[in-house]
């Protein structure tokens, strides 16, 4: 399988492009939700037939903090997203939500 199809195309992709916006356009809370689990579904589909072999094997040249292996970049991009998770909770907090 090639990496194009192996990645496939991000659903939001054409909403978030690079930039921020004011989220206008942004899907609903729904829609992200029902992305997001879609996509969790395939990933957990996906990491069941994840070897040792392949996640030891070279992260590639464009990691993004150099990260040798892609067991090492699995889990710079975890804690990256769950950085931000963790900073939405602060700010959440900030702005009086639960």
């Amino acid at each position: 399988m090639d990496r194009e199809a192996r990645e496939g195309t991000s659903p939001v992709a054409d909403v978030f492009g690079d930039n921020a916006s004011d989220g206008a356009d942004y899907p609903s809370i729904e829609r992200l939700l029902q992305i997001w689990n879609e996509t969790a579904a395939k990933l957990e589909t996906a990491s069941g037939s994840i070897t040792d072999e392949f996640l030891l094997a070279d992260a590639g040249s464009n990691a993004p903090h150099g990260e040798k292996s892609r067991l090492a970049r699995i889990g710079f991009y975890v804690w990256h997203e769950s950085y931000h998770v963790g900073q939405i909770g602060t700010l959440r907090t900030e702005m009086g939500y639960p």
